[in-house]
């Protein structure tokens, strides 16, 4: 087996969201890893985009910037959206990013990775070749979503999906391309909560499945991660109720992770140094990706 054939990809994806001094965790995502010379895909709402235009657009050509739905407010979340809606916002939210970039973003990410069947059918509608919203393996208990069973069963390598069902194969164009996980999410919150030792253990683990079912790691995080004076996240004092399943989820997740700006980044940047050192880890963009190992030409230049 040649070296090049020996590669597994890896996917470092930043989901992007309206957070104050955005401008600057902009300026030091892009500045880390430039340094670590890894190429990422930005998942921007539209309004977001629109809000920072020339910030935005202005991200190195290395990067790819994609779609993370049209405003990421709370209420956007397409599986339980009506399919006109489903279609208005996706319309909407490729208008605003294909007119910005010149160019369509040709993948996209659900808010709070809630996607439907319907939702992957008006992706392939308006033009879309992949979707990163699937979190295959990754059990209810950590998710957003507190009736969120099926992930665990779905696909563990990048698929085309059922038109009805996300979370199985079917006839779709697109690709479904899951995140990493095993029972738990390969994400910079889940990092935290693990620490950089028990992470880069589980790291280990999601390459091994790489290296013998030829699929990619895909790691989340966010630009504010990857910035040392981050925003402010504020512990509430525990109590029982944070156990107790809610729409959003078990709450306890968002208690496990609230650390410091410096312990975000420095668990994000350990969690890359390591993945730089596994060997014939390949850094690449959605796209990129995409064109070089699953369907060159539904990628269109």
């Amino acid at each position: 087996m040649n070296e090049s054939s020996r590669r597994i990809p890896a996917l470092v994806t930043l989901d992007v969201h309206d957070e104050p001094e955005m401008d600057r965790y902009f300026d030091r995502a892009v500045q880390m890893l430039a340094e670590m010379g890894i190429p990422a895909t930005y998942f921007v709402p539209a309004q977001v985009f629109r809000k920072y235009p020339k910030r935005i657009a202005g991200i190195p050509m290395s990067h790819q910037i994609a779609c993370h739905g049209l405003f990421h407010d709370g209420q956007e979340v397409y599986d339980l959206m009506a399919s006109e809606m489903q279609r208005e916002y996706i319309r909407r939210a490729t208008e605003i990013l294909s007119d910005g970039l010149g160019r369509h973003p040709g993948a996209f990410r659900s808010p709070g990775f809630r996607i439907s069947g319907t939702t992957l059918c008006m992706l392939q509608e308006c033009g879309y070749y992949a979707d990163v919203s699937v979190n295959s393996g990754r059990l209810e208990v950590t998710s957003t979503r507190k009736k969120e069973t099926r992930w665990f069963l779905a696909p563990r390598v990048p698929y085309h999906p059922d038109p009805r069902d996300p979370f199985r194969r079917g006839n779709l164009s697109l690709w479904e391309i899951p995140v990493s996980a095993f029972v738990l999410p390969f994400t910079s919150n889940a990092a935290v909560v693990l620490g950089a030792c028990l992470t880069k253990l589980f790291a280990a683990l999601l390459y091994q499945e790489c290296r013998v079912r030829h699929k990619p790691m895909v790691y989340m995080s966010h630009p504010e991660d990857l910035c040392e004076n981050g925003p402010e996240r504020k512990r509430s004092r525990f109590n029982l109720k944070l156990l107790l399943p809610r729409d959003g989820g078990f709450p306890i997740r968002h208690y496990l992770s609230c650390k410091n700006a410096k312990e975000f980044y420095r668990i994000n940047r350990a969690v890359l140094e390591h993945l730089q050192q596994l060997a014939y880890l390949e850094f690449l963009t959605v796209e990129a990706y995409v064109r070089q190992h699953l369907s060159p030409s539904a990628v269109k230049s």
